[in-house]
């Protein structure tokens, strides 16, 4: 049977309801102080909660991304999910000679082009997202000046998917949370990022893009995570989408694929950037790169996480901050050991994943956040901050009129932003 609408918007409601409370009954008194304390601190970000719904069911407006459409090159790469460690390319798609010589690459080049699907030019309908995915072959000699390439499309329809998009305005950072359910839960967690200037001088807007897949066998089972974490860091080579044909090939090479266009496409600061940090890495360095060198060879490379943060919640009720509450966090609160059960793994560009029963302070539920450390300048002063995503599976479903609520398996999802009191020296 075909599945039922997801009402997007009546389940957030209802997530955050519950979140709310939770938090209210948390200390209501040291609330009130933070909402005071909150009007002081002119260094928090302006944040804008923006309703993607893709449901038919969603009374949201539909606004565009400023990071979803067009065509994004880069590089992608795979990540153990239990140890973070980068996974080489298979080498079934590897050319044999670089088998042999040991140079199995750690990415491959790709190229997504992202359109929005739907009736009628009015942009407050309903829109899906349509996605065409190149992947580039390594190839060796004769083989640049053709290469091969794998296609794949999805298509995340109204029925089985869910993106929501919140944009931080100072500085102007979007966070875009895509979830669609087939026969695993797939979520996709894009991460807005500093733009750079081409080599023709053209301001290109670049992302990053952390990709999983979750399996939830049973109801009174934890879920589980695929074995491999893909993330991909792009640049937008076009705001329009060539629906892949970008890749297909220049007409002086009878449409054969070459090296040459693939690397100007993607642009040099990805290409020669070492954005995996496998030089780095290598050389004994930390996979984030903003982890100083000093804490590096101390080995306390979690300790930038440590001291006074202010945590900024949003609630999609109301579309606006929730609230603003002053976390103490301690060294070690985010290391693994016998004594949870929650996995926390790091990767490059700053990126973290954490899961299992403990992750979020106001349930039990086994959840899974994902977020990017970043800084940013207010008051003449740096602050670190940090974007979260968090998404709970296994909370109580409410049910629909037909006794079926299949959106129950995305979970509730909800935005945090973290910013430093301490200004970076």
């Amino acid at each position: 049977p075909k599945p039922l609408p997801i009402p997007l918007v009546r389940r957030l409601t209802t997530s955050h309801n519950r979140h709310s409370s939770l938090i209210a009954r948390h200390d209501h008194r040291q609330q009130h102080s933070h909402r005071h304390h909150r009007q002081r601190l002119s260094f928090l970000p302006k944040i804008t909660t923006l309703a993607m719904s893709t449901s038919t069911t969603s009374q949201s407006t539909v606004v565009t991304s400023g990071i979803l459409g067009g065509d994004y090159a880069g590089l992608s790469a795979t990540f153990s999910s239990k140890t973070g460690e980068l996974v080489p390319v298979p080498e079934h798609l590897v050319p044999e000679s670089m088998i042999e010589w040991g140079e199995i690459p750690s990415s491959l080049e790709t190229l997504s082009s992202e359109d929005w699907i739907g009736d009628g030019d009015d942009t407050e309908l309903a829109k899906e997202l349509e996605r065409i995915t190149i992947s580039v072959l390594p190839e060796v000699g004769c083989g640049i000046d053709n290469l091969e390439v794998t296609k794949k499309s999805n298509r995340f329809s109204h029925d089985v998917s869910r993106l929501e998009s919140w944009r931080l305005q100072q500085p102007e950072r979007e966070l875009v949370t895509i979830d669609r359910m087939g026969q695993q839960l797939d979520m996709e967690t894009i991460f807005q990022i500093d733009p750079v200037v081409d080599e023709n001088d053209k301001t290109c807007p670049r992302r990053l893009h952390v990709s999983l897949s979750i399996d939830t066998p049973k109801e009174t089972e934890d879920p589980v995570l695929s074995k491999l974490i893909t993330l991909q860091v792009q640049r937008q080579s076009s705001p329009h989408s060539t629906q892949g044909t970008a890749w297909s090939g220049p007409s002086y090479n009878s449409g054969g694929l070459d090296a040459r266009s693939v690397m100007n496409t993607i642009g040099k600061d990805i290409v020669y950037g070492d954005v995996f940090a496998v030089k780095k890495m290598k050389g004994g360095g930390d996979p984030w790169d903003l982890v100083s060198d000093t804490a590096e060879m101390d080995g306390d490379a979690m300790g930038i996480l440590e001291g006074k943060w202010t945590k900024t919640v949003i609630s999609p009720e109301n579309n606006d901050v929730d609230d603003v509450v002053e976390i103490q966090r301690n060294a070690g609160e985010f290391d693994c050991d016998e004594n949870t059960s929650i996995v926390t793994i790091r990767l490059p560009q700053n990126i973290m994943v954490r899961y299992g029963r403990g992750v979020s302070r106001e349930t039990k539920d086994w959840a899974i956040e994902v977020s990017h450390l970043g800084t940013f300048a207010a008051d003449g002063k740096t602050r670190l901050h940090r974007r979260i995503s968090v998404r709970s599976l296994g909370g109580e479903c409410v049910s629909t009129e037909n006794d079926v609520c299949n959106w129950c398996a995305l979970g509730d999802i909800s935005y945090e932003v973290e910013v430093g009191s301490t200004a970076l020296a």
